[in-house]
C-alpha cells in the first residue's frame, strides 16, 4: 500500500464523519500544502479543476482502496465494515510529519461542511479556482498564454498532477510527445490516459512516435559511444529522413506555446535536446527547458 493511500485511510479513519469526496479532496490539498510550506515531501501533487484543487493521483488511489475492500464509497467515504471492526489501518505508519499535518487540516476543518470549505479554499489558493464550475464570490481571472519559445519537459520524478501542474502554471496550450514508445507504468503518462487527463484541463496532445528514439538503440549505448554518438545519429536522422514532421512541429511551436515531452529529466540525457536545437534553428525561437 502507497504512502498516499495510508494517509487517506487515516483522514476517514480519524475524521467526526465520514466526508464527502470534496471534502478528503480538499483536506489531502491542505495537508500537503501545510507538508510544503514546512519543506516536506507530500504525497500528492494538484491542479485547478472543477471544484477547485484536484489530484488525479489522490483519486486513483481512492478508487484503488474501493477495489482492495478498505473504504466505501458512496455520497460519502466511509472504512469498510470489515475494517472497522478489525479496529486498525494497514501495517506501516504514516510518517510523523504527514501524521501532524493531517491532525492540524481535521482539527481546524474537520467540521466545515463541503461548501464552506470550498469556498475557503478557493478564496485562499485563487488560482486553483481559476477552472473552477463552482459558484463562489472569487473572481476567476484568465492568464495569457506564454511566449513562443521552443519549450521541452521530462516526466521523469514527478506525478501526472506535478506534470500538469507545471503545463498551467507556465500558461502553455498542450504537449508534443515524441517518446518512440508511448506507453508507460507511471500512473497518466500512458498515452491514452494522458491524453484524456490533458483534454479535461483544455490541454492539447499530439504524438510523434516517429521521432521518438528505439529502446534497443538506448540499450545499446556503451557500443555505440555514448549519449554523444547517439545524439549525432539522431540528428543526421532528423536532417535526412524526418525535415517534414520536423518543419510541421517548427511550425506548431511558433504558432502556440506548446512543449516538446519526453521522459529524461535532464533535457541533456534526452533526444527532445537535439530535436529542440534543430527547432530553434529553424524558426530562431530560444528553447525553454521546464
Amino acid at each position: 500500500m502507497s504512502r498516499g493511500q495510508r494517509m487517506i485511510l487515516w483522514l476517514i479513519a480519524h475524521a467526526s464523519h465520514p466526508p464527502t469526496n470534496t471534502q478528503l479532496i480538499k483536506w489531502l490539498f491542505l495537508a500537503c500544502e501545510h507538508l510544503r510550506q514546512d519543506g516536506d515531501d507530500s504525497p500528492f501533487d494538484f491542479v485547478p479543476y472543477k471544484y477547485g484543487p484536484f489530484s488525479f493521483c489522490a483519486y486513483r488511489a481512492l478508487v484503488k482502496l474501493e477495489q482492495s475492500s478498505w473504504i466505501r464509497r458512496s455520497s460519502r467515504l466511509s472504512l469498510a465494515p470489515e475494517r472497522q471492526k478489525q479496529g486498525n489501518l494497514p501495517k506501516g505508519k504514516l510518517q510523523k510529519c504527514w501524521r501532524l499535518a493531517a491532525t492540524s487540516v481535521l482539527q481546524e476543518f474537520g467540521e466545515m461542511n463541503a461548501h464552506d470549505l470550498l469556498e475557503f479554499v478557493c478564496e485562499k489558493y485563487p488560482w486553483y479556482a481559476s477552472r473552477s464550475e463552482h459558484k463562489s464570490g472569487v473572481k476567476h481571472t484568465s492568464h495569457p498564454y506564454a511566449k513562443p519559445a521552443v519549450y521541452t519537459i521530462g516526466y521523469q520524478g514527478v506525478s501526472i498532477d506535478g506534470f500538469v501542474h507545471t503545463l498551467l502554471q507556465s500558461n502553455l496550450k498542450g504537449v508534443i510527445d515524441i517518446r518512440h514508445n508511448a506507453m508507460s507504468r507511471k500512473y497518466g503518462f500512458a498515452e491514452a490516459r494522458l491524453q484524456e487527463i490533458l483534454s479535461k484541463l483544455d490541454l492539447t496532445y499530439t504524438g510523434h512516435k516517429e521521432l521518438g528514439i528505439p529502446s534497443q538503440a538506448r540499450r545499446a549505448l556503451k557500443e555505440r559511444g555514448g549519449y554523444k554518438s547517439l545524439f549525432r545519429d539522431y540528428r543526421r536522422r532528423l536532417l535526412s529522413d524526418y525535415q517534414d514532421q520536423v518543419a510541421q512541429i517548427a511550425n506548431d511551436l511558433a504558432e502556440n506555446p506548446v512543449v516538446l515531452m519526453c521522459y529524461e529529466h535532464n533535457s541533456t540525457l534526452c533526444h527532445r535536446s537535439v530535436l529542440a536545437q534543430r527547432v530553434a534553428e529553424i524558426t530562431g525561437l530560444s528553447i525553454v527547458h521546464l
